[in-house]
């Protein structure tokens, strides 16, 4: 499994798993919304106690009433 994390810019900030997982919980805790790129294309994630991060995310897959798969 390789990680990389790169910012909105196209830059990598880190390679390293413990790196990358410690400022993706502090961006999700400050109401980020992270890109995550799978074999399927990409997963949008955001911390779901967070209403503004939902709705900024419904917003922007023009999802405002349906859930989430």
């Amino acid at each position: 499994l390789h990680l990389k994390l790169i910012n909105s810019e196209g830059y990598t900030v880190s390679q390293n798993t413990n790196d990358i997982l410690s400022i993706s919980k502090m961006l999700l805790s400050q109401g980020n919304i992270l890109a995550v790129k799978a074999t399927g294309g990409f997963v949008l994630i955001c911390d779901a106690a967070q209403e503004d991060s939902i709705r900024l995310l419904r917003e922007r897959k023009k999802a405002v009433f349906s859930h989430f798969i």
